[in-house]
Protein backbone atom coordinates (compact mmCIF):
# COMPACT_ATOMS: atom_id res chain seq x y z
CA UNK A 1 0.00 0.00 0.00
CA UNK A 2 1.35 3.45 -0.93
CA UNK A 3 2.55 5.63 1.93
CA UNK A 4 1.19 9.16 1.33
CA UNK A 5 3.97 10.63 3.48
CA UNK A 6 6.51 9.51 0.85
CA UNK A 7 4.79 11.48 -1.93
CA UNK A 8 7.20 14.39 -1.74
CA UNK A 9 7.59 17.32 -4.16
CA UNK A 10 10.54 15.44 -5.68
CA UNK A 11 8.30 12.47 -6.42
CA UNK A 12 5.68 14.79 -7.87
CA UNK A 13 8.22 16.26 -10.29
CA UNK A 14 9.24 12.76 -11.38
CA UNK A 15 5.60 11.88 -12.01
CA UNK A 16 5.11 15.02 -14.11
CA UNK A 17 8.18 14.25 -16.22
CA UNK A 18 7.04 10.66 -16.73
CA UNK A 19 3.56 11.79 -17.80
CA UNK A 20 5.08 14.19 -20.30
CA UNK A 21 7.20 11.42 -21.80
CA UNK A 22 4.16 9.17 -22.01
CA UNK A 23 2.34 11.92 -23.90
CA UNK A 24 5.24 12.28 -26.33
CA UNK A 25 5.40 8.52 -26.86
CA UNK A 26 1.68 8.51 -27.65
CA UNK A 27 2.30 11.14 -30.32
CA UNK A 28 5.08 9.03 -31.84
CA UNK A 29 2.76 6.01 -31.79
CA UNK A 30 0.08 7.96 -33.67
CA UNK A 31 2.65 9.01 -36.29
CA UNK A 32 3.59 5.37 -36.86
CA UNK A 33 0.02 4.69 -37.98
CA UNK A 34 0.06 7.41 -40.64
CA UNK A 35 3.73 7.56 -41.75
CA UNK A 36 4.95 5.57 -44.79
CA UNK A 37 6.71 2.32 -43.91
CA UNK A 38 10.10 3.56 -45.13
CA UNK A 39 10.15 6.17 -42.38
CA UNK A 40 9.12 3.83 -39.56
CA UNK A 41 12.62 3.02 -38.31
CA UNK A 42 13.38 6.53 -37.01
CA UNK A 43 10.06 6.69 -35.21
CA UNK A 44 10.52 3.22 -33.74
CA UNK A 45 13.97 4.18 -32.44
CA UNK A 46 12.51 7.29 -30.84
CA UNK A 47 9.69 5.26 -29.31
CA UNK A 48 12.14 2.76 -27.83
CA UNK A 49 14.25 5.55 -26.34
CA UNK A 50 11.17 7.15 -24.79
CA UNK A 51 10.04 3.83 -23.35
CA UNK A 52 13.41 3.37 -21.72
CA UNK A 53 13.23 6.83 -20.12
CA UNK A 54 9.69 6.11 -18.95
CA UNK A 55 10.82 2.86 -17.39
CA UNK A 56 13.75 4.54 -15.63
CA UNK A 57 11.53 7.25 -14.19
CA UNK A 58 8.98 4.68 -13.11
CA UNK A 59 11.70 2.76 -11.28
CA UNK A 60 12.82 5.92 -9.46
CA UNK A 61 9.26 6.69 -8.41
CA UNK A 62 8.70 3.14 -7.14
CA UNK A 63 11.90 3.19 -5.14
CA UNK A 64 10.93 6.43 -3.43
CA UNK A 65 7.41 5.17 -2.72
CA UNK A 66 8.48 1.65 -1.76
CA UNK A 67 6.46 -0.05 -4.50
CA UNK A 68 7.22 -3.20 -6.50
CA UNK A 69 7.89 -3.03 -10.24
CA UNK A 70 4.98 -4.17 -12.44
CA UNK A 71 5.80 -6.71 -15.14
CA UNK A 72 4.76 -4.51 -18.05
CA UNK A 73 6.71 -1.39 -16.99
CA UNK A 74 8.66 0.25 -19.83
CA UNK A 75 7.26 -2.03 -22.57
CA UNK A 76 6.14 -0.62 -25.88
CA UNK A 77 2.44 -0.15 -26.60
CA UNK A 78 1.02 -2.96 -28.70
CA UNK A 79 -0.38 -0.52 -31.24
CA UNK A 80 3.16 0.51 -32.26
CA UNK A 81 4.39 -2.96 -33.23
CA UNK A 82 1.30 -4.73 -34.55
CA UNK A 83 -2.02 -3.95 -36.26
CA UNK A 84 -5.13 -3.01 -34.34
CA UNK A 85 -6.20 -5.69 -31.90
CA UNK A 86 -9.13 -6.34 -29.57
CA UNK A 87 -7.23 -4.26 -26.99
CA UNK A 88 -7.64 -1.13 -29.11
CA UNK A 89 -11.08 -0.11 -27.68
CA UNK A 90 -9.53 -0.11 -24.20
CA UNK A 91 -6.87 2.37 -25.34
CA UNK A 92 -9.56 4.64 -26.84
CA UNK A 93 -11.53 4.58 -23.60
CA UNK A 94 -8.44 5.57 -21.60
CA UNK A 95 -7.68 8.48 -23.93
CA UNK A 96 -11.22 9.73 -23.74
CA UNK A 97 -10.97 9.92 -19.96
CA UNK A 98 -7.69 11.85 -20.17
CA UNK A 99 -9.10 14.33 -22.66
CA UNK A 100 -11.91 14.98 -20.21
CA UNK A 101 -9.33 15.96 -17.59
CA UNK A 102 -7.74 18.39 -20.06
CA UNK A 103 -11.14 19.88 -20.84
CA UNK A 104 -11.68 20.42 -17.12
CA UNK A 105 -8.68 22.77 -16.93
CA UNK A 106 -9.90 24.76 -19.94
CA UNK A 107 -13.41 24.86 -18.47
CA UNK A 108 -12.10 26.25 -15.21
CA UNK A 109 -10.31 29.01 -17.09
CA UNK A 110 -13.51 29.81 -19.00
CA UNK A 111 -15.54 29.95 -15.78
CA UNK A 112 -13.06 32.32 -14.14
CA UNK A 113 -12.99 34.55 -17.22
CA UNK A 114 -16.80 34.62 -17.37
CA UNK A 115 -17.08 35.59 -13.70
CA UNK A 116 -14.53 38.39 -14.07
CA UNK A 117 -16.29 39.59 -17.21
CA UNK A 118 -19.54 39.98 -15.25
CA UNK A 119 -17.71 42.16 -12.70
CA UNK A 120 -16.26 44.36 -15.43
CA UNK A 121 -19.70 44.73 -17.03
CA UNK A 122 -21.21 45.79 -13.69
CA UNK A 123 -18.49 48.43 -13.23
CA UNK A 124 -19.05 49.79 -16.74
CA UNK A 125 -22.80 49.96 -16.19
CA UNK A 126 -22.35 51.80 -12.88
CA UNK A 127 -19.96 54.30 -14.47
CA UNK A 128 -22.45 54.94 -17.26
CA UNK A 129 -25.29 55.50 -14.76
CA UNK A 130 -23.23 57.93 -12.69
CA UNK A 131 -22.23 59.97 -15.73
CA UNK A 132 -25.87 60.08 -16.84
CA UNK A 133 -27.11 61.65 -13.60
CA UNK A 134 -27.95 65.34 -13.68
CA UNK A 135 -26.93 67.21 -10.52
CA UNK A 136 -29.68 69.38 -9.05
CA UNK A 137 -29.29 73.14 -9.16
CA UNK A 138 -28.86 74.75 -5.76
CA UNK A 139 -31.75 77.00 -4.78
CA UNK A 140 -30.77 80.47 -3.54
CA UNK A 141 -32.81 81.62 -0.55
CA UNK A 142 -33.28 85.24 0.50
CA UNK A 143 -31.06 85.97 3.44
CA UNK A 144 -32.95 86.76 6.61
CA UNK A 145 -31.49 89.11 9.22
CA UNK A 146 -29.78 87.26 12.02
CA UNK A 147 -31.58 87.43 15.32
CA UNK A 148 -29.53 87.00 18.43
CA UNK A 149 -30.96 84.29 20.69
CA UNK A 150 -32.50 85.62 23.84
CA UNK A 151 -30.92 84.74 27.09
CA UNK A 152 -33.23 82.41 28.96
CA UNK A 153 -32.87 82.53 32.72
CA UNK A 154 -34.18 80.22 35.35
CA UNK A 155 -36.99 81.45 37.59
CA UNK A 156 -35.59 84.28 39.67
CA UNK A 157 -35.69 84.58 43.40
CA UNK A 158 -35.00 87.80 45.22
CA UNK A 159 -31.83 88.51 47.16
CA UNK A 160 -32.33 88.69 50.93
CA UNK A 161 -30.38 91.98 51.20
CA UNK A 162 -31.16 94.04 48.09
CA UNK A 163 -34.48 92.57 46.98
CA UNK A 164 -33.06 91.81 43.55
CA UNK A 165 -32.48 88.57 41.74
CA UNK A 166 -29.17 87.09 43.01
CA UNK A 167 -27.61 87.07 39.54
CA UNK A 168 -28.55 90.70 38.89
CA UNK A 169 -27.16 91.59 42.26
CA UNK A 170 -23.97 89.72 41.48
CA UNK A 171 -23.60 91.44 38.12
CA UNK A 172 -23.99 94.89 39.61
CA UNK A 173 -21.27 94.12 42.10
CA UNK A 174 -18.95 92.99 39.31
CA UNK A 175 -19.69 95.93 37.04
CA UNK A 176 -22.00 94.28 34.47
CA UNK A 177 -25.06 96.26 33.54
CA UNK A 178 -27.02 93.64 31.61
CA UNK A 179 -26.75 89.85 31.20
CA UNK A 180 -25.30 89.93 27.67
CA UNK A 181 -22.29 87.66 28.15
CA UNK A 182 -23.49 84.15 28.96
CA UNK A 183 -19.98 82.69 29.29
CA UNK A 184 -18.96 85.43 31.73
CA UNK A 185 -22.16 84.97 33.73
CA UNK A 186 -21.49 81.26 33.97
CA UNK A 187 -17.92 81.91 35.10
CA UNK A 188 -19.09 84.37 37.76
CA UNK A 189 -21.73 81.98 39.01
CA UNK A 190 -19.17 79.20 39.37
CA UNK A 191 -16.76 81.46 41.27
CA UNK A 192 -19.41 82.91 43.61
CA UNK A 193 -21.53 79.80 43.92
CA UNK A 194 -24.70 81.42 42.59
CA UNK A 195 -27.46 78.78 42.22
CA UNK A 196 -29.38 80.83 39.64
CA UNK A 197 -27.17 80.45 36.55
CA UNK A 198 -28.92 81.58 33.38
CA UNK A 199 -29.55 78.76 30.93
CA UNK A 200 -28.64 79.68 27.35
CA UNK A 201 -29.94 76.99 24.96
CA UNK A 202 -27.33 75.83 22.39
CA UNK A 203 -28.45 76.20 18.80
CA UNK A 204 -29.58 72.86 17.38
CA UNK A 205 -27.52 71.56 14.45
CA UNK A 206 -29.74 71.19 11.44
CA UNK A 207 -29.25 67.95 9.49
CA UNK A 208 -28.70 68.74 5.86
CA UNK A 209 -31.08 66.63 3.83
CA UNK A 210 -29.52 64.74 0.91
CA UNK A 211 -30.65 65.72 -2.53
CA UNK A 212 -32.12 63.16 -4.89
CA UNK A 213 -28.88 63.33 -6.89
CA UNK A 214 -26.78 62.40 -3.86
CA UNK A 215 -29.16 59.62 -2.87
CA UNK A 216 -28.95 58.09 -6.34
CA UNK A 217 -25.14 58.35 -6.35
CA UNK A 218 -24.96 56.60 -2.97
CA UNK A 219 -27.31 53.83 -4.15
CA UNK A 220 -25.33 53.10 -7.32
CA UNK A 221 -22.00 53.03 -5.48
CA UNK A 222 -23.35 50.85 -2.65
CA UNK A 223 -24.90 48.27 -5.02
CA UNK A 224 -21.84 48.17 -7.28
CA UNK A 225 -19.36 47.76 -4.44
CA UNK A 226 -21.45 44.95 -2.95
CA UNK A 227 -21.44 43.11 -6.29
CA UNK A 228 -17.70 43.72 -6.67
CA UNK A 229 -16.89 42.39 -3.17
CA UNK A 230 -19.00 39.25 -3.72
CA UNK A 231 -17.90 38.37 -7.26
CA UNK A 232 -14.38 39.70 -7.75
CA UNK A 233 -12.82 36.32 -7.02
CA UNK A 234 -9.72 35.28 -8.95
CA UNK A 235 -8.32 32.39 -6.91
CA UNK A 236 -8.96 30.17 -9.93
CA UNK A 237 -6.51 32.27 -11.97
CA UNK A 238 -3.75 31.75 -9.39
CA UNK A 239 -4.52 28.02 -9.16
CA UNK A 240 -4.23 27.60 -12.93
CA UNK A 241 -1.04 29.67 -12.94
CA UNK A 242 0.44 27.38 -10.27
CA UNK A 243 -0.56 24.23 -12.17
CA UNK A 244 0.81 25.40 -15.50
CA UNK A 245 3.97 26.73 -13.84
CA UNK A 246 4.57 23.40 -12.10
CA UNK A 247 4.07 21.56 -15.38
CA UNK A 248 6.50 23.89 -17.17
CA UNK A 249 9.12 23.49 -14.44
CA UNK A 250 8.73 19.71 -14.54
CA UNK A 251 9.51 19.60 -18.26
CA UNK A 252 12.70 21.61 -17.94
CA UNK A 253 15.76 19.47 -18.46
CA UNK A 254 13.89 16.87 -20.54
CA UNK A 255 13.99 16.32 -24.30
CA UNK A 256 10.60 18.08 -24.46
CA UNK A 257 12.06 21.41 -23.42
CA UNK A 258 12.66 22.45 -27.03
CA UNK A 259 9.33 21.20 -28.37
CA UNK A 260 6.30 23.22 -29.45
CA UNK A 261 4.32 21.58 -26.70
CA UNK A 262 6.69 22.89 -24.03
CA UNK A 263 6.53 26.38 -25.54
CA UNK A 264 2.73 26.34 -25.37
CA UNK A 265 2.78 25.23 -21.74
CA UNK A 266 5.41 27.84 -20.84
CA UNK A 267 3.52 30.67 -22.58
CA UNK A 268 0.27 29.74 -20.85
CA UNK A 269 1.99 29.58 -17.45
CA UNK A 270 3.57 33.02 -17.98
CA UNK A 271 0.28 34.56 -19.12
CA UNK A 272 -1.70 33.16 -16.18
CA UNK A 273 0.96 34.32 -13.71
CA UNK A 274 0.87 37.84 -15.17
CA UNK A 275 -2.94 37.90 -15.12
CA UNK A 276 -3.02 36.80 -11.49
CA UNK A 277 -0.49 39.47 -10.53
CA UNK A 278 -2.46 42.18 -12.36
CA UNK A 279 -5.75 41.20 -10.72
CA UNK A 280 -4.13 41.08 -7.30
CA UNK A 281 -3.33 44.80 -7.54
CA UNK A 282 -6.93 45.91 -8.24
CA UNK A 283 -9.38 47.30 -5.69
CA UNK A 284 -12.65 49.23 -5.60
CA UNK A 285 -12.03 53.03 -5.69
CA UNK A 286 -13.24 55.58 -3.13
CA UNK A 287 -15.47 58.57 -3.82
CA UNK A 288 -13.41 61.69 -3.11
CA UNK A 289 -16.32 64.06 -2.42
CA UNK A 290 -19.97 64.91 -3.06
CA UNK A 291 -19.59 67.34 -5.94
CA UNK A 292 -20.51 66.43 -9.50
CA UNK A 293 -16.81 66.67 -10.47
CA UNK A 294 -15.94 64.12 -7.76
CA UNK A 295 -18.64 61.78 -9.05
CA UNK A 296 -17.36 62.19 -12.61
CA UNK A 297 -13.82 61.31 -11.55
CA UNK A 298 -15.09 58.30 -9.59
CA UNK A 299 -16.94 57.07 -12.69
CA UNK A 300 -13.71 57.36 -14.70
CA UNK A 301 -11.93 55.23 -12.08
CA UNK A 302 -14.66 52.58 -12.35
CA UNK A 303 -14.17 52.47 -16.11
CA UNK A 304 -10.41 52.10 -15.70
CA UNK A 305 -10.93 49.25 -13.23
CA UNK A 306 -13.25 47.54 -15.71
CA UNK A 307 -10.65 47.95 -18.48
CA UNK A 308 -7.94 46.39 -16.32
CA UNK A 309 -10.17 43.40 -15.56
CA UNK A 310 -11.12 43.03 -19.23
CA UNK A 311 -7.43 43.01 -20.20
CA UNK A 312 -6.82 40.09 -17.81
CA UNK A 313 -9.92 38.30 -19.13
CA UNK A 314 -8.70 38.69 -22.72
CA UNK A 315 -5.33 37.19 -21.81
CA UNK A 316 -6.97 34.22 -20.07
CA UNK A 317 -9.33 33.55 -22.97
CA UNK A 318 -6.43 33.56 -25.45
CA UNK A 319 -4.50 30.95 -23.48
CA UNK A 320 -4.13 27.43 -24.83
CA UNK A 321 -4.51 24.75 -22.15
CA UNK A 322 -3.12 21.51 -23.60
CA UNK A 323 -4.04 18.22 -22.02
CA UNK A 324 -1.50 16.19 -20.14
CA UNK A 325 -1.60 13.52 -22.86
CA UNK A 326 -2.17 15.57 -25.98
Amino acid sequence: MEDSSKYTPEVEQLVIKRQALLALRDEVTDKLKTTPTLDHQALIDQEIALSKQIGDLGQQIREKLGLEKPQNEGTLPQASVQPQSPDQPVEKKKRKRKRKKSHSRASRAADVASNLQSVASALEEAASELKGLEPEEEETEDEEPEVEPAVVTKPKKTCSTCDKAPMVCLMEKKGFATPTDADELKKLSEVNGCPFEPAVPAPEAEEEEQSEYQKEVDRIIKDTQKFFDEHFVYDGVQNLADEMGSWRDGLQGTNLENSDRYQTISDTADTMENASSALDGLSFPDLGGDSSDDVEQFADELEQLANDINDAVSDIENCDFPGMYG
